[in-house]
């Protein structure tokens, strides 16, 4: 558990590396790379761990302050869930549109790349950032995951999850379904886009660690990484008479050697969020950051003096 003085010396490191790239991440953009601020309405509304961690367990983890900016955060060995660093990990949170990773995992597992998908009228009044398709509009899914994984747009991921599962709340019910499959033990999931809401089972809310599992689990999948590697693409409806140019938010990828996946957020609740993956030589991690509050300019000014000095 990372006892000595120099393991914790080289987590330090290891976590300033991932910090500081991910505050880059949002520097570089004049805005919040997902600006998914309002609120959503529920009225329409391969290998798994089976360990678990108390609430307790994570104060083991706390050994050492690294002065992180995110309230909750934590790093763990994708291979195993075991976890080698936690701050607030435990803590149930807002975590705005990394909520996608789940839903584009269970649209691959559930759908067909090739399948043929019909915009809904609900799923067009999704707000910003959104694709801005019509209703009848049709797309293969192939095209709409990477509309939702790229530039995460909001409307995207409510059709998508009208496809898989015929309703928002039908998906919403996959959604949980799966993170209590690999061990979730504190997250509830009410929207596919991250947006906020509430229904009957409460907030829509995971926890950092929760969520680092689900990404250990979506990396296993090719298409998963295919989708949220590439760079950029032109998607199109499926008679063609409509094109768009996506390009990938997740500017980690260029950023550091060995990144494998990742995904922003943002909401007025959540603040700023990143769930990403990380493989360095035979040996794979996840981590996740959420409730980022801290100004932009404030990260311009400080984040590589106060979080890798």
């Amino acid at each position: 558990m990372l006892r000595n003085q120099n393991s914790g010396f080289v987590l330090k490191k290891f976590l300033c590396l991932f910090i500081a790239s991910f505050l880059l991440l949002f520097v570089r953009q004049d805005v919040p790379a997902v600006s998914d601020t309002d609120t959503y309405s529920t009225e329409h509304s391969s290998a798994v761990y089976t360990d678990s961690y108390a609430a307790e367990d994570f104060a083991d983890f706390h050994q050492e302050d690294l002065s992180l900016y995110a309230a909750s955060a934590v790093l763990i060995d994708a291979d195993s869930g075991r976890i080698l660093y936690g701050k607030s990990a435990a803590e149930p949170m807002a975590n705005a549109s990394t909520t996608k990773i789940l839903t584009c995992i269970l649209a691959l597992k559930n759908g067909s790349l090739d399948d043929v998908v019909t915009v809904s009228d609900y799923a067009c009044t999704m707000p910003k950032v959104k694709l801005g398709f019509s209703a009848g509009d049709t797309f293969y899914l192939r095209d709409l995951l990477y509309s939702l994984m790229l530039e995460s747009h909001n409307d995207t991921a409510v059709a998508v999850a009208e496809h898989i599962a015929g309703s928002v709340e039908a998906f919403a019910d996959m959604m949980n379904a799966k993170a209590e499959e690999l061990g979730c033990t504190d997250s509830h999931f009410v929207t596919p886009n991250g947006l906020d809401g509430e229904d009957e089972g409460g907030v829509h809310h995971t926890t950092a660690y929760d969520l680092s599992r689900i990404m250990a689990y979506c990396i296993q999948n090719e298409a998963f990484l295919s989708i949220t590697q590439i760079p950029s693409v032109q998607i199109s409806t499926v008679d063609g008479t409509k094109t768009y140019s996506l390009t990938n938010h997740n500017s980690l990828l260029q950023m550091m050697d060995g990144a494998l996946s990742g995904k922003t957020g943002f909401t007025a609740r959540a603040g700023y969020c990143y769930i990403g993956a990380y493989r360095s030589g035979n040996h794979t991690y996840t981590f996740a950051l959420l409730a980022f509050s801290q100004g932009l300019q404030v990260v311009r000014r400080k984040a590589a003096y106060r979080l890798c000095g």
